[in-house]
């Protein structure tokens, strides 16, 4: 009785985690590049609408409230109540 050889199989390697990593690395890499541009400008840039200036004088009937907690020398909080007190105070 003769036994056939069988044929010599070919070994491939797997390519699909060797391209996830690939295209990874190069979204990392162009949202690493894009933040050192936009820290690079710290320049206001405001828009050219009218509406969208401050206003050139003060308003008539402004009022100006300020929110916050009375605290002592080290910074904690004195009172847990919330102090209301107006912008001039």
């Amino acid at each position: 009785m003769k036994i056939k050889a069988s044929k010599p199989t070919i070994v491939e390697a797997d390519m699909t985690p060797m391209i996830d990593m690939t295209f990874q690395l190069i979204a990392f890499f162009m949202m690493v590049s894009n933040l050192e541009q936009t820290q690079a400008d710290e320049r206001v840039k405001l828009p050219a609408d009218r509406l969208a200036r401050p206003p050139e004088g003060p308003r008539e009937d402004e009022v100006v409230l300020n929110v916050g907690f009375i605290r002592n020398k080290q910074g904690e909080k004195a009172d847990p109540e919330a102090y209301v007190f107006f912008g001039g105070e």
